[in-house]
């Protein structure tokens, strides 16, 4: 009888095993945190206020002490783009890579000004290459580079409730061309591109506007729906408009509007799709606070960072900044 008792609980124990591996497995954290330079050989870097991921071994670090750099990892060398002189010059605020055009997009300028530049890094050394300016920029507060028709990558940049919408162009002589303005109804908050449509952020709400061509845009959709009454509460306080995420759904359509406090879930017109809601449990940082990789959002605070799978709306990590 003792020896039965032992067999049972022996396989009691390996089911228990077997379930907590599956468990582990299945509620397996999406980011491992690992060292990427050593500080001690870099002693000019403490603080980098923006970046952007060009392939596995290179990432373009805005540093607040010196300026624009490629850094190499396999390496640990970094290089200033466009020279030193020019570099600690610049004031960047954010950065975006554009793989297909081997482009980086800049939102820069001296002291508190921003421009949108943009500057090739085909040459990942780029002293020879010079920053190009986008005219008619100054002070703009969001850009966003996306791909329409037949492949075309495009750029919008918003200055206050004005959008202006290029076509970027890889050339030897030239870097974009533009094709026109938009003016919106409220100061645009953050840009989107969404199937060759660009959704526009404002406080309370998105918008989507057809611009495939360029002298008739239209307004496809407010993607915060006046008659749904669960939605009202966008209106009643400050919700700054930071992200739009369109949800890949075999049988509808779906976007994840994300505002500074919470996100919700809407359909192709503005209405509720689920009643759950993403809540932030910390004050997102007030700019970069927000980052996807799909199927993760990362919200940004002070000291930690929080990963959301917004297929299933779920918390699934928390990352400690604190040193």
């Amino acid at each position: 009888e003792r020896n039965n008792w032992i067999v049972a609980l022996n396989e009691l124990k390996n089911k228990l095993v077997k379930i907590s591996r599956e468990q582990t497995q299945l509620y397996k954290a999406p980011f491992v945190v690992k060292e990427l330079l050593d500080m001690s050989a870099m002693p000019r870097i403490k603080v980098v206020t923006c970046a952007a991921v060009i392939d596995k071994t290179c990432i373009a670090m805005r540093f607040l002490e010196c300026g624009l750099y490629m850094v190499n990892l396999n390496s640990q060398s970094m290089v200033a783009v466009g020279g030193e002189t020019k570099n600690e010059n610049q004031t960047v605020r954010r950065l975006e890579y554009v793989e297909k055009e081997h482009l980086l997009v800049a939102l820069a300028g001296p002291g508190k000004a921003n421009d949108v530049w943009d500057r090739t890094i085909n040459l990942i050394d780029g002293r020879d290459l010079k920053w190009i300016k986008l005219n008619d920029t100054r002070h703009c507060q969001a850009f966003a580079v996306g791909t329409g028709p037949a492949g075309a990558t495009f750029l919008a940049a918003a200055v206050l409730s004005r959008i202006m919408l290029y076509e970027v162009i890889v050339t030897e002589s030239k870097r974009h061309r533009r094709l026109g303005d938009m003016l919106m109804p409220e100061i645009t908050q953050c840009l989107n591109w969404s199937e060759g449509a660009l959704a526009v952020g404002y406080e309370h709400g998105f918008r989507i506007w057809n611009v495939v061509n360029v002298q008739k845009r239209s307004l496809i959709a407010a993607l915060v729906n006046s008659e749904d009454i669960s939605l009202s509460f966008l209106g009643q306080s400050s919700y700054e408009a930071e992200m739009l995420i369109e949800i890949s759904n075999h049988d509808r359509c779906e976007y994840l509007l994300v505002f500074s406090k919470c996100a919700v879930y809407v359909d192709r017109i503005g209405r509720r799709t689920r009643f759950i809601e993403l809540i932030f449990p910390m004050i997102t940082r007030k700019q970069h606070g927000f980052a996807y990789a799909a199927p993760y959002l990362s919200v940004y605070s002070e000291n930690q960072v929080d990963v959301f799978n917004v297929i299933n709306a779920e918390w699934m990590q928390t990352l400690n900044l604190r040193l």
